[in-house]
């Protein structure tokens, strides 16, 4: 699955950030159901109730 990881060493960078902005205003925009919006917390609640930690 694939993802988009955001490390400060990265993306900590002032100058990256309207690219930044300008590619996950085009994701919320596309409204692809294969993208899941989520919070840290959200992932765990999935995890715990999928049966998945290991």
């Amino acid at each position: 699955m694939p993802h988009i990881a955001l490390h400060p060493f990265i993306m900590g960078q002032a100058h990256r950030v309207s690219a930044l902005a300008r590619v996950l205003t085009e994701l919320r925009e596309a409204d692809d159901p294969r993208i899941w919006w989520t919070t840290a917390g959200e992932i765990t609640d999935h995890v715990e109730a999928n049966g998945l930690a290991v």
